[in-house]
């Protein structure tokens, strides 16, 4: 596409592949899955039980394991945990399951429908584009819904 375009502006190029350096690659042992997230047993225990972490698969060795997707999302609730943010309201992301759900069958609606293959718009190219417009118009919701957002408080 072109890069001057403001979608292009808004492509985090230098943010996912950064995110995607510092997972290693391959299986994640569960011992080195919660050093690497900064999540404790307990909350762990609970993202997985809740279904917001997936179970661990089994590596080809035998053993259960995470995969990268698995350890950056790990390391976003532990974000949240760190800032305080208690599992009562992180558990309540299951809520939002059917939110996902439409998302992803949004986000096939649009993959089905491109017709152009290039380098740019190849498939991981267009799942990071789509991550983007979503990211955008719920930043404008929050900027709407909440004006001093970023203000600290107390």
């Amino acid at each position: 596409g072109d890069p001057t375009s403001p979608l292009a502006a808004a492509l985090p190029a230098e943010a996912s592949s950064s995110t995607a350096a510092s997972a290693p690659a391959g299986p994640i042992s569960i011992a080195d899955f919660l050093s690497q997230s900064g999540l404790d047993d307990d909350l762990y225990d609970n993202l997985v039980s809740a279904g917001l972490i997936r179970r661990p698969r089994t590596d080809p060795d035998g053993a259960p394991a995470h995969d990268r997707r698995d350890l950056t999302a790990a390391r976003a609730f532990a974000r949240f945990a760190e800032a305080g943010v208690e599992y009562q309201l992180l558990g309540r992301h299951t809520e939002y399951s059917p939110l996902s759900k439409a998302e992803a069958l949004f986000l096939a609606e649009h993959l089905s429908s491109a017709t152009r293959s290039t380098s740019s718009t190849h498939t991981g190219n267009l799942v990071i584009a789509f991550d983007a417009i979503r990211r955008y118009l719920r930043h404008l919701e929050l900027e709407e819904a909440y004006p001093d957002w970023r203000k600290p408080q107390g």
